[in-house]
């Protein structure tokens, strides 16, 4: 016999317990809109426990439709139990799919580096200027640091985004991936793939996630299968899909995932040629689901309003038809989003009405000629591409095992099984190509900004060598048709470049996105490389120095403000700026010399100009050799002596004969 699951023995307990309140007769009246009953009569399943509970400390009345009330406001937050060991939740997903939370330490978010005063990746974004106590005058040292944090903040904004048009329903992300299931599901019904009503067994999976996240013994429950191989390659991505949802309690349970199936079958049975569109699915499920499908009333609310706003958007906002037609669709919907009419006041005949309306002109709409003459094009390849690529993103990030730092599906009894798995998913994905608009091309970008976007989440290295690959071949591919050229660059995104707004072709904004990222990062290398990319320009790289330089100082100023210790501030940061130097000359300018021979020159005035601005008051205030001179002195002829000897090596590297400062000036 089966497990039931911590939900299910809560829910049981929890009836148990209302059940010992009705026989022990705590509850002395039972109050309904249409008067007293027995307590007996009431749906346990759908009244408050904990308001019961109130009621019987406060004399034992109970309001069965408040008591009813409030357990709706309590479902739409976790089930929780409050002890002295912490507080527990009861999740709606099964405890055994989800598995045993992961051994292993949490991923840093950026990538590791040696133990410098510069390695420390939030002092400058952190940093509160406000709660550092001043103590005598800080030289202007605040000021600077002031500085730096605002340029860090600026730098740390993570990778651009595209620049799609805006969704004018406000569709989110949550909907977005239950979209692009369906149109998955859809479009492999629509494909042919191999399929038979079977019941639901126990089945090895070959997937490392699926292991983790499949039950030893499923819930059975009769559905329309995939061939066996096809079925665990969807249950994948439907996982991963779960997985990566980090908000949102969605869930796209088993007895959703059956409705869907049975009602895309019915759909390719009735439909013997021809291809699969965005309304066609949801209307069939608007027609074929129903609230009794649901667990809640919220869920189906959300689910509908989803529908609803994929029509609207397609058909409404994106899709060039008459106003006539508008108005029939904007009217449509409006009746299917009012819950009291679809679902209670019509019939199932009128439903079937209003659902024949919209699909009449969404219809016309589809038959549309393309504009671009290319094969299987469809009339919503243009007009709903901000929609289209979104749900394709979707689709690829099924592609990554969310609980193992966003590596690759992978299979590990198999030599790089990762790479055959992936590309079954990918396999299965293309499938929808035809009627997101998606071309090779366009496919290879995606995919490859998908890997980009895994890369900065995760800092994991393998996927940054799949990334170059798929954008290599972007760059190699040959040149397009001009119908293919035309389609391309008529997906336009919006993108900011030096004050202004320009409009870009997809793949252009793909790579201006990456190149912003990776541009942000090598402007403070100090941070985030232990070596610089190959191929950058040599005034580019000036530039990468003097930004570094500049947000390594940021980061060493930032601790000396916030040191505890009785060392005077100026000689702290002497040392910290010492260390900066020495990692410069170590580390960095065996490679930068390369591109840059003068880099090591420029970091050297980049320090030496920054403490003197600092020291050059504190050394006119200097009357005599008090404590504090004996602490800064010292430490500031060291730094001097120090850079100064950079200085002059860095002139010798560049055998600069005839200069007409071969020499820093010395701190006076």
């Amino acid at each position: 016999m089966e497990q039931d699951s911590l939900l299910q023995r809560y829910r049981r307990d929890r009836r148990k317990l209302l059940e010992f309140f009705l026989s022990s007769g705590l509850i002395k009246e039972v109050r309904t809109p249409s008067g007293s009953t027995p307590l007996s009569d009431a749906d346990f399943d759908k009244l408050s426990a904990d308001y019961i509970l109130h009621c019987i400390k406060s004399g034992g009345i109970v309001d069965v439709s408040e008591a009813s009330k409030k357990y709706y406001a309590e479902s739409a937050h976790p089930i929780m139990i409050h002890s002295k060991l912490g507080d527990s939740y009861f999740l709606t997903s099964d405890p055994d799919i989800a598995g045993s939370p992961p051994r292993r330490v949490p991923p840093s978010t950026s990538v590791s580096s040696n133990n410098h005063a510069s390695s420390s990746s939030s002092k400058l974004d952190s940093f509160d200027m406000k709660s550092v106590e001043t103590h005598g005058d800080d030289y202007g040292l605040k000021q600077k640091v002031e500085a730096a944090v605002a340029r860090a903040s600026f730098r740390d904004s993570g990778i651009p985004s595209l620049g799609l048009p805006t969704l004018k329903t406000g569709l989110s992300d949550d909907d977005l991936r239950e979209s692009a299931y369906e149109l998955l599901l859809a479009s492999m019904f629509f494909s042919g793939v191999e399929m038979f009503p079977v019941e639901d067994r126990k089945r090895e999976k070959n997937s490392k996630f699926l292991s983790r996240l499949k039950s030893k013994r499923e819930k059975p429950h009769s559905r329309p299968q995939l061939s066996e191989r096809h079925s665990e390659l969807v249950d994948t991505i439907r996982a991963q899909m779960q997985a990566s949802y980090k908000s949102s309690p969605f869930l796209i349970s088993e007895a959703m995932d059956a409705c869907i199936r049975r009602n895309m079958v019915q759909l390719t049975a009735r439909r013997t040629c021809g291809q699969i569109d965005l309304p066609q699915i949801s209307l069939e499920l608007l027609i074929g689901i129903f609230r009794s499908d649901f667990p809640n009333e919220k869920s189906y609310i959300q689910w509908k309003s989803r529908q609803v706003n994929i029509l609207e958007e397609l058909l409404y906002f994106s899709a060039e038809l008459p106003e006539t037609e508008r108005v029939i669709i904007k009217t449509c919907l409006a009746k299917i989003r009012d819950t009291k009419e679809w679902d209670v006041a019509m019939s199932p005949a009128q439903r079937v009405e209003i659902i024949s309306s919209i699909r009449q002109v969404a219809s016309k709409a589809f038959f549309q000629q393309g504009k671009f003459g290319l094969q299987n094009e469809t009339y919503y390849w243009q007009a709903a591409y901000h929609l289209n690529i979104r749900l394709y993103e979707k689709l690829l990030n099924g592609v990554f095992d969310i609980l193992d730092e966003g590596q690759l599906i992978e299979v590990p009894t198999q030599i790089l099984s990762h790479i055959v798995e992936a590309d079954a998913i990918l396999s299965l994905i293309k499938l929808t190509w035809s009627t997101l608009g998606i071309t090779d091309k366009l496919h290879d970008a995606l995919y490859g900004w998908a890997l980009v976007q895994q890369f900065v989440d995760t800092a994991e290295g393998t996927l940054l060598e799949h990334a170059v690959l798929q954008l290599q071949r972007v760059v190699s591919a040959k040149e397009d048709d001009c119908n293919e050229g035309q389609y391309m660059n008529s997906i336009t995104c919006l993108k900011e470049r030096n004050g202004s707004q320009k409009k870009l072709n997809l793949v252009q904004s793909i790579f201006l996105s990456i190149g912003t990222w990776c541009d942000s990062k090598l402007q403070d290398y100090h941070l985030h490389f232990s070596e610089v990319i190959v191929n950058a320009s040599r005034e580019k790289v000036k530039s990468y120095v003097e930004r570094s330089v500049e947000a390594a100082i940021g980061r060493v100023a930032v601790t000396v403000l916030e040191s505890k210790e009785r060392t005077h501030r100026l000689a702290l940061l002497a040392n910290q700026l010492r260390l900066i130097a020495d990692r410069e000359l170590k580390i960095f300018f065996p490679v930068l010399r390369q591109w840059s021979p003068e880099s090591m020159m420029i970091s050297v005035q980049k320090l030496h100009q920054f403490y003197g601005e600092i020291l050059i008051p504190f050394l006119k205030g200097v009357s005599s050799l008090s404590e504090d001179a004996r602490s800064v002195l010292p430490a500031a002829y060291a730094l001097d002596n120090e850079l100064g000897q950079l200085y002059t090596s860095a002139l010798e590297e560049q055998k600069v004969q005839h200069s007409p400062r071969p020499y820093l000036e010395h701190y006076q």
